[in-house]
């Protein structure tokens, strides 16, 4: 008779910890996709919804003129074939990249580097306040977040095992993310350079290398021409953005506050002088070496993460300095998993490592989860003031909406009423029109003055304020305008009651 040796300790904590991960990925994933369903969007976000609707070559050409790349429109049409033209449709593609990079952290990241980097980057993603902005956020940064990190990964192990496998999941996965936004493309092509130290191991590698950087141009030369050519046409004059970033702002908007920009830097510094040997760490995990290379493979990749973060904020900065600003901080929200699974990997370096990594989750959590319940209830506010002011505005087929809001003009109104005319106005007097009879007005910041009010009626106009409160998007300030703030918006009913004079 046999009998089964008992499990251990150890063994059963090793069975049980990966289940307790993806439980807690799955809660966080649930508490944020609670949130889609709104039909509360801001002007960037009703300019995705416009491209979407639009056929394949004009939203080429359209986000072409706006110098984006097209693969976040792209993805967006998918989803709004397969789900229709609803408010979650718009906000999957941001939750979708999200969840998907959960997923990698729970199965790639844990089973190459551990459970501290895979709990500290599923921690990060969910709640920093840019992880709960823009995990929902109908833009391409979660996606753009989503693709170099890929790459990221991709590129430990083009040095870990030099599979063609390896090399062709990160040639596509650069790709996608230089589709998605610039300054992802600034990001992994650092990842590219950092690939270079290969070229002296030989001819195969050096044939792997070339492969790569011809088919990545090839790929993307065809699009660079039409944006360039886009970006080079607008003048200074009329460039939206006059703010000046620096190197801060830029790490402050990927971790979402100072205090963990200042843990991540203290991190950094320990992690990486453990790695280089100066530091050790008894129980940190042994580096390996492959390829015949100084550094370990856990060197190389965060020396490729340092080059990367510091380069693309040090171009973005070169070139808003040298030439006007074009460095948003949120721009660099695609860089910010990178930044994350790196503090979970220079954590997992340092002595006493797991009270680190449990006290990092725990205050994280803390700051975090009413952070996020306060987003989650201005949301529900948000949506049900623009219910509310949608169904009292009831356009008839010659009435026309005007606005002195900038955005609802450029493309919400666009969006939710379609088949109304409308227009911009800075003043109840721009309103005024010898063949509109029938007119909504949607005014922010400040309601009519008795002086308008008055100046109306004596051009033969009654005017019924119909709705105040929040209503369709957020009112935005700061540098950056980063700084959301409850915007009041005030609807008036303007008909015409006499002739005009």
């Amino acid at each position: 008779m046999s009998f089964s040796a008992p499990t251990s300790r150890a063994q059963r904590s090793r069975r049980i910890l990966p289940w307790l991960l993806y439980l807690y990925a799955l809660v966080l994933f649930a508490m944020h996709f609670v949130r889609i369903f709104d039909n509360s969007f801001w002007g960037d976000e009703g300019f995705t919804i416009r491209l979407v609707k639009a056929s394949f070559y004009r939203m080429c050409r359209l986000t072409a003129g706006d110098v984006h790349p097209p693969l976040y429109y792209f993805f967006t049409q998918i989803l709004y074939h397969i789900f229709g033209n609803h408010g979650y449709t718009y906000h999957l593609s941001a939750l979708i990249p999200y969840g998907i990079i959960l997923i990698l952290a729970c199965t790639v990241v844990r089973k190459w580097f551990g459970m501290i980097p895979a709990a500290v980057l599923v921690t990060l993603s969910s709640f920093t306040s840019s992880a709960i902005l823009y995990n929902v956020e109908a833009r391409m940064y979660s996606l753009g977040a989503l693709c170099v990190l890929a790459a990221y990964l991709a590129f430990y192990q083009i040095y870990k095992e030099n599979r063609l496998f390896d090399w062709c999941v990160f040639g596509f996965t650069s790709l996608c993310a230089a589709y998605t936004h610039y300054y992802a493309l600034l990001s992994v092509a650092f990842f590219y350079l950092m690939l270079l130290p290969l070229w002296f191991k030989g001819k195969e590698f050096r044939k792997r290398i070339l492969y790569l950087y011809g088919g990545t141009v090839l790929g993307y030369i065809i699009w660079l021409i039409l944006p360039l050519r886009h970006s080079f046409q607008r003048t200074a004059e009329d460039w939206w953005l006059t703010d000046y970033a620096g190197f801060w702002s830029c790490l402050k908007l990927m971790f979402g506050s100072g205090w963990l920009v200042i843990v991540f830097l203290a991190a950094l510094v320990g992690g990486l002088l453990c790695l280089f040997g100066v530091l050790h760490a008894k129980d940190a995990p042994a580096a390996t070496y492959r390829q015949g290379l100084p550094l370990s493979n856990e060197c190389l990749l965060m020396l490729a993460g340092v080059v990367s973060i510091v380069g693309t904020i040090g171009i973005g900065m070169a070139m808003t300095y040298l030439i006007r600003p074009l460095l948003v901080p949120r721009y660099l929200f695609p860089l910010a998993s990178v930044a994350y699974l790196m503090l979970g990997l220079c954590i997992q370096q340092l002595p006493a490592r797991r009270v680190l990594a449990g006290v990092l989750v725990a205050v994280t959590l803390f700051f975090g989860v009413p952070n996020w319940w306060k987003v989650y209830q201005h949301e529900q506010a948000l949506d049900e003031g623009t219910t509310q002011g949608l169904s009292v505005i009831t356009p008839a087929e010659n009435s026309v909406i005007y606005t002195n809001d900038d955005s609802l003009n450029w493309t919400l109104l666009e969006y939710y009423y379609p088949d109304t005319a409308h227009g911009y106005a800075k003043t109840p007097e721009d309103c005024l029109s010898a063949s509109t009879t029938d007119a909504y007005c949607i005014w922010m910041l400040d309601p009519f003055t008795e002086e308008e009010l008055s100046y109306l009626k004596e051009n033969g106009l009654s005017c019924e304020e119909i709705y105040s409160g929040l209503f369709m998007r957020d009112g935005f300030r700061g540098p950056f305008y980063m700084e959301s703030f409850d915007q009041t918006y005030y609807i008036y009913h303007i008909t015409q009651t006499e002739a005009l004079q």
